[in-house]
């Protein structure tokens, strides 16, 4: 579960996003979002999981069955996701811009967006704070965090970490790639 900050605008984090992720950002943005409906407007249960008990969120309306299930709660990016509507709504363009990248990069629609669930997702939930944006959490292994600024941050951690997945299909890499 991430959300790879690699620039301000969500356009260019699709454009510069490498394969795996440009696939892989869309299922977990998808996931955070829907983390946000559950949690700030669904009513808590316990569901018997099988082997143990789940805590779910049952919503009110159609929501409960278009969205995903709450996954991930207290990871860092889920807390930012539902911290504001700023926030809510900036990752929202993530996702959607990266189903735009994915139908540019594989010429096919991703199944989250040909669902509905990109529409579906694009309201906020009814209980978000308003406020201002702030920037994700740097959510990576610390010898990767180089500055209090999340898009140096995700830079590095693209740069340094995350070099054996580099390949962009019908993009240029980025050019603060090659910089180090």
């Amino acid at each position: 579960m991430n959300i790879f900050y690699i620039h301000a605008d969500p356009k260019l984090c699709a454009e510069w996003a490498v394969d795996s992720h440009c696939v892989k950002m869309i299922l977990e943005s998808a996931q955070l979002l829907s983390t946000a409906h559950r949690v700030l407007d669904g009513t808590e249960y316990i569901d018997d999981g099988g082997k143990r008990k789940v805590k779910r969120w049952r919503l009110d309306d159609d929501r409960n069955i278009t969205l995903y299930s709450a996954t991930h709660v207290n990871h860092p990016s889920a807390v930012w996701a539902r911290e504001s509507n700023n926030n809510y709504n900036w990752l929202w363009c993530y996702l959607n811009e990266h189903c735009t990248e994915y139908t540019y990069r594989y010429g096919k629609v991703h199944k989250v967006e040909s669902s509905g669930l990109v529409k579906a997702l694009m309201t906020p939930p009814k209980n978000i704070p308003i406020t201002y944006f702030k920037q994700p959490p740097s959510a990576m292994d610390p010898k990767y965090i180089i500055s209090k600024d999340a898009v140096e941050n995700y830079r590095n951690y693209y740069k340094v970490g995350k070099a054996h997945l580099h390949k962009w299909k019908n993009r240029l890499p980025p050019d603060w790639i090659k910089e180090l």
